[in-house]
């Protein structure tokens, strides 16, 4: 069964809509984000960190980005991931998968093999 305001767009299946007063606290909430991306369910974890993003916009945890940056990674937005890595950076300047983040997809954006073009 689906939930959620529908003049507002934000239409969530009623088990993740009764979830989002325990996001928007921090916690187990978190944990059902990343569940949902390993489960490839990404727009339903969109949602999720966009209702949180709304009610918590001023003080983001580092998790809120590393979490965006999962999902961009599953999407192959790797411009966003890069973003989102480095909003990481910004909260926590020791994170080390920000680090290794921003490497992989820089590393991805500027793979080239000559033989692609040259048949």
């Amino acid at each position: 069964m689906w939930a959620g305001p529908i003049n507002n767009v934000y239409l969530f299946p009623l088990a993740i809509w009764n979830e989002i007063p325990t996001i928007l606290n921090g916690g187990a909430g978190m944990d059902r984000i990343q569940q949902l991306i390993e489960e490839n369910k990404l727009d339903d974890a969109l949602k999720m960190l966009d209702r949180f993003y709304e009610m918590n916009s001023e003080n983001l945890p580092a998790e809120f980005y590393l979490l965006k940056a999962r999902i961009s990674g599953k999407q192959h937005k790797w411009g966003e991931v890069i973003n989102h890595y480095h909003e990481v950076l910004e909260i926590d300047p020791g994170n080390s998968e920000a680090k290794s983040g921003i490497q992989m997809a820089r590393g991805i954006l500027g793979f080239f093999n000559p033989d692609m073009f040259n048949p």
